[in-house]
């Protein structure tokens, strides 16, 4: 891979921003994060890069101004960021909530977790993208369970 991954991380949490940014600095992946924290953001910035957008976006669901589901919706809506893979992750892991998140389109749902795992999972789901096997899993896989990664 020539360039680094572009990666869009949503979240409002600075605490977790840099806990995300550490994780993917220490895997072998070269990636360039950019960071929103909120959703308003998130969709602006999305807005404004409709024909360069990143490769990939980690959305929080928990973030103020639009929730999780509600940029989701948005994003899966325009027909430029519609195939955009989206992960949305959460303190919380709830069977409604994901199942709602399935059917509007996100890749994966995946907890937040301890930092070794973060790190594992990251690393998991890039390689993923950059080996081109990242498709929408059947529902039944849709919570990304770093034990079976």
């Amino acid at each position: 891979m020539k360039q680094p991954l572009q990666i869009l991380l949503g979240d409002e949490s600075k605490k977790d921003c840099l806990y995300f940014a550490k994780a993917l600095n220490e895997i072998p992946i070269e990636t360039k994060l950019k960071t929103v924290n909120n959703g308003g953001e998130l969709m602006k910035y999305l807005e404004k890069h409709l024909d360069t957008p990143p490769d990939i976006l980690f959305l929080d669901f928990n973030m103020p101004c639009k929730n999780g589901s509600q940029c989701l919706m948005e994003i899966k809506k325009d027909k430029k960021l519609k195939i955009f893979p989206v992960i949305v992750y959460s303190d919380q892991l709830h069977l409604e909530i994901a199942d709602l998140l399935y059917d509007q389109g996100a890749h994966y749902y995946m907890p937040k977790m301890e930092y070794m795992e973060l790190k594992f999972t990251l690393h998991r789901i890039l390689n993923m993208f950059i080996k081109s096997d990242f498709s929408r899993p059947s529902r039944k896989k849709f919570i990304f369970n770093v034990v079976e990664a």
